[in-house]
């Protein structure tokens, strides 16, 4: 399997109790898609280790999860500050006109006049909507990820027209 066939869905913050018990911090907010009896991929400083899941809780803002493979503390404080990833395919589908970000990251911006503004670079979230930070190698631009702004995403293309309010290249 291809490191693109990956993505990073949560951090491991700390353990819990004294079998192993994770605390994890999910980057989307829900870790759905990890279930008891899959299989998920662990970084630990560099290395890979696939574990299996075993249970997985819900805690405040956080989550707890425990591996086949990890039994003690000691085994837990071990993989303490690694990144989970999953399988691409394992992400649930989306709605129509919702993406994931590492569909978006890289895409052209273009205007729907046709002027080239960059490639989304990285993606901020904000509390209303989210920022595509574009560069085009000398500038950047932050564009406001919202309906009036970005009119076509079109994954196939590889492109996102977007309608800049007026003054928003000016700053």
């Amino acid at each position: 399997m291809e490191k693109e066939d990956f993505i990073v869905i949560a951090k491991i913050t700390g353990v819990h109790g004294l079998k192993g018990k994770l605390k994890v911090y999910s980057y989307s907010g829900t870790l759905s898609s990890i279930k008891p009896g899959i299989k998920v991929l662990v970084k630990i400083r560099g290395e890979k280790k696939f574990l299996t899941v075993s249970e997985v809780s819900e805690q405040k803002k956080n989550f707890l999860i425990l591996f086949d493979e990890i039994t003690t503390i000691d085994d837990a404080k071990k993989i303490t500050g690694s990144k989970i990833l999953i399988e691409n395919s394992a992400l649930p589908e989306l709605q129509e006109g919702i993406y994931y970000w590492k569909d978006l990251i890289g895409l052209k911006v273009n205007s729907v006049e046709g002027d080239f503004y960059g490639e989304i670079k990285t993606i901020m979230e904000t509390g209303s909507n989210d920022v595509y930070v574009v560069k085009d190698g000398k500038s950047e631009i932050l564009i406001p990820a919202i309906a009036s702004v970005v009119k076509k995403i079109d994954l196939d293309q590889g492109i996102i027209l977007v309608e800049l309010p007026e003054g928003l290249l000016d700053l």
